[in-house]
C-alpha cells in the first residue's frame, strides 16, 4: 500500500482530514463511537478527538478504522477489508487515491492495516512526515462513490485476486460466506471492545466522582495540613540557610586553622591548661618545712598593716612628717611581709616625696634629711632584692615542704594559706593549688593508714585469689579525669563549641588500659557504661564490654542511671562489685566503689 501514495502527508494534515471527516458524522454517530474511549469529556467528541490524538499521534489508524465503518465513502473500503490478496488491491489503487484524495487515502489505508492486522500491522505503515498542516481532501461525491463500489462489488471474487483457479460457483458462495462471518466476527470484536472500555469509563468516572466527595469533605482538614506543611518547609528552608552560613564559616575557620598547623587558640589554652595542672601537681612533692614558721611570720606581719591604714588616712599637709615617722620605724620588717609587692609601693612614695620637696620653696634641713634617708634606703633596697623573681616561687617553696609536715599540722596550714590569700600576699590560683596539693596529701596519708581496708586492697586479694570480680566504670568521666592517659586524645564537641569529648581512639585505649584485668583474673569482667550510643565493638577484649544506656537515652547522667540500674539488677551475686564514678549517687547505693584517680593509679601500678 505505501508504493501507492507516492507523496506522504504530514502527521498534522492526517489529523486535519480525521477531524473534517469526524465533523460530517450525526452527532449520535459521533456519541457511539466515542463511548468508552479515554477522551476528555468536557469538550465536543472531534475537539476530544483531536486533544487525544495530538498526545497519542499513533493511534490514528485505530480511529480511521472506526470512522470508515460508519462513513459515507466507507463502502468503498469493505471489500478491501475482507480480500487478503494484493492484486485486486493495486488494480483499484488508483482509483481509489483519486476519488477519495491523496491524504484521505493515506489515512483510510492505515485504518485498513490496523482492521485486518491489528496495531503491529498499522505501526508498520503509517509513518506520516513532520511538518505544519497542509489542506485537507473534500468529500468525495456520493455518485462517484457509488459508481466504484458497484464495480467494485462486480469484481469481489476474482481468480488473479485470491490465486484460487477453480471458477465454481460453489467456491465463489463459499467464500462470500466465510467473508461475510469474518466481518460479522470482526464486528462482534469491535463491539465488545467499545462496550468494555466504555464500561471501564464509567467505572473510572464513579471512582473519580467518590475521590471527589471525599475530596470535598476532608477538603479543609488538607488545606490546614498543607498550610503547616508550608510552614514547616519555610521554617526548614530558614534553617538551611542558617546551617549554611554556619558552615561556610566553619569551613573558612577550618581553613584558617589548617593554615595554622590545625591549632585553635581554644585547644592552645586547654593545653596550657592541662601543663599548667600537671605542672602544679610535679611541684606537690618540693615543698620543705621552713615554710611553717616562715608563714607564721608573715602572719604576724600581716596583723601590723593596721599602722599603715591609719598612715594612708593623714592628710597632705602631715605628709613629710608621716614619711619620718615611717622612716622611723623599723621599714625593713615590712620589706620582710612582701618584699615584691613593698619595693614598687616605696618607689611611688618616692617619686611622690620628689614632687612635693620640688614644690616647697624652703624645705626644712629635717624634711630634706628624711628625704635623703628615704632615697638611700630605696636604693639599697633595689640593689639586694630580686624582683625578676616570680612569686610563683614561694608557692612552690611551700607545696615543697607538706609532704615533711606531721599530720596534726595539715589543718593549720590550710587555715594559715587561707589568711594568706585574704592579705593578697598570694593570689586565689596559688592558694587553691596549695589547699588542693595539701587535701590530697591528707587523703593519701589516710589511705595508708586503711590499706589493709581499703576498697583498692580488697579488690587487689579478690584478683590475686582468681575470685568474680564485677567493675563498674563510668567510661567518660573517667577519661576526663585520667588527664595523663586521655589529654592527647580528647576532641572540641561538634555539638558544643568550646566543650571537649572523647571518640573511637580514646574508647579503645581504655580497653585497652583495663583489658589487663582479665589476664590475671579469668573471672572478672569489667563494663564500660558510655552516654549515648557511639561506639564501634561492644566486646573489644575478653573480659572487657561497653554498655550503651537503655534506661535513660537522652540528656546528662545516661551512663550513671545505667551503672545503678546495673548493680540493682545485673550484678553477679557471687562477686565483688567495684563501681568507678565521681558521681555521688552511684558511689551512695554501691557497697564498694574507688574515684577514677585511684583507679588509674591501681592500673598503674599492675604494670
Amino acid at each position: 500500500m505505501t508504493e501507492i501514495v507516492q507523496q506522504l502527508p504530514t502527521a498534522a494534515t492526517c489529523l486535519a482530514q480525521l477531524a473534517a471527516d469526524l465533523a460530517t458524522l450525526s452527532k449520535e454517530d459521533l456519541q457511539f463511537m466515542s463511548e468508552g474511549m479515554e477522551l476528555d469529556q468536557t469538550l465536543p467528541p472531534v475537539e476530544a478527538v483531536k486533544k487525544h490524538l495530538a498526545e497519542h499521534p499513533a493511534r490514528l489508524p485505530q480511529f480511521m478504522g472506526l470512522l470508515i465503518r460508519d462513513i459515507s465513502y466507507g463502502k468503498l473500503l469493505e471489500p478491501f477489508e475482507i480480500v487478503e490478496g494484493d492484486l485486486f488491491f493495486k488494480k483499484h489503487a488508483d482509483e481509489l487515491v483519486k476519488c477519495l484524495g491523496t491524504t484521505r487515502a493515506y489515512c483510510c489505508f492505515a485504518g485498513l492495516r490496523y482492521l485486518r492486522s491489528g496495531e503491529r500491522g498499522a505501526k508498520s505503515f503509517y509513518a506520516p512526515l513532520e511538518g505544519e498542516e497542509a489542506p485537507t481532501d473534500p468529500l468525495p461525491d456520493e455518485k462517484v462513490v457509488d459508481l466504484l463500489a458497484k464495480k467494485l462489488g462486480a469484481e469481489l471474487i476474482t481468480v488473479g485476486s485470491l490465486l484460487v483457479r477453480d471458477e465454481v460457483k460453489a467456491t465463489q458462495d463459499a467464500q462470500l460466506r466465510a467473508c461475510k462471518a469474518e466481518k460479522e466476527l470482526k464486528d462482534a470484536r469491535l463491539k465488545w471492545t467499545k462496550t468494555q472500555e466504555r464500561m471501564a469509563a464509567e467505572a473510572q468516572r464513579g471512582k473519580d466522582k467518590a475521590a471527589q466527595v471525599a475530596a470535598g469533605e476532608v477538603g479543609k482538614a488538607d488545606e490546614a495540613k498543607l498550610q503547616k506543611v508550608e510552614r514547616e518547609r519555610d521554617e526548614a528552608k530558614s534553617e538551611h540557610l542558617k546551617v549554611t552560613a554556619e558552615l561556610k564559616a566553619a569551613k573558612e575557620r577550618l581553613k584558617e586553622i589548617e593554615d595554622c598547623g590545625g591549632a585553635t587558640p581554644e585547644s592552645l589554652q586547654a593545653i596550657k591548661d592541662s601543663y599548667a595542672r600537671h605542672a602544679a601537681e610535679q611541684v606537690q612533692h618540693e615543698v620543705s618545712e621552713v615554710v611553717r614558721p616562715w608563714l607564721a611570720k608573715l602572719i604576724k606581719a600581716e596583723a601590723e598593716q593596721a599602722e599603715l591604714a591609719r598612715l594612708e588616712k593623714v592628710t597632705t599637709e602631715l605628709l613629710e612628717k608621716t614619711k619620718a615617722a615611717v622612716l622611723e620605724q623599723d621599714i625593713l620588717q615590712r620589706w620582710e611581709l612582701n618584699r615584691e609587692r613593698a619595693l614598687p609601693a616605696l618607689g611611688r612614695q618616692l617619686e611622690e616625696m620628689d614632687r612635693l620637696m620640688a614644690m616647697v620653696l624652703s624645705p626644712s634641713p629635717e624634711l630634706v634629711r628624711a628625704h635623703a634617708t628615704l632615697r638611700e634606703e630605696v636604693m639599697k633596697c633595689r640593689q639586694a632584692l630580686k624582683p625578676s623573681e616570680a612569686l610563683g616561687g614561694v608557692t612552690a617553696a611551700m607545696m615543697a615542704g607538706v609532704r615533711s609536715a606531721p599530720d596534726d599540722a595539715l589543718p593549720g596550714l590550710i587555715s594559715a594559706i587561707e589568711k594568706l590569700v585574704d592579705a593578697k600576699v598570694i593570689d586565689g590560683k596559688e592558694g587553691d593549688a596549695l589547699r588542693r596539693f595539701i587535701a590530697g596529701e591528707k587523703s593519701l596519708r589516710n589511705d595508708k593508714k586503711a590499706a589493709k581496708t581499703s576498697t583498692r586492697q580488697k579488690l587487689s586479694s579478690a584478683l590475686h585469689a582468681g575470685k568474680p570480680v564485677d567493675i563498674f566504670v563510668d567510661a567518660y568521666n573517667f577519661m576526663h579525669t585520667v588527664h595523663q592517659h586521655f589529654q592527647k586524645l580528647q576532641m572540641e564537641s561538634k555539638y558544643h563549641k568550646g566543650k571537649f569529648s572523647f571518640g573511637p581512639e580514646a574508647r579503645a585505649h581504655l580497653a585497652k588500659l583495663v583489658s589487663r584485668i582479665y589476664s590475671l583474673d579469668a573471672n572478672a569482667r569489667v563494663l564500660l557504661f558510655l552516654d549515648g550510643a557511639n561506639h564501634e565493638s561492644l566486646s573489644p577484649y575478653k573480659g572487657v564490654k561497653f554498655v550503651l544506656p537503655t534506661i535513660k537515652k537522652t540528656g546528662e547522667g545516661q551512663a550513671d542511671a545505667e551503672i545503678v540500674h546495673y548493680l540493682a539488677h545485673n550484678a553477679r551475686k557471687d562477686a565483688l562489685v567495684i563501681s568507678v564514678s565521681n558521681d555521688g549517687q552511684v558511689q551512695t547505693v554501691s557497697n564498694y566503689h574507688l574515684s577514677p584517680g585511684e583507679f588509674a593509679r591501681f592500673l598503674e601500678d599492675m604494670g
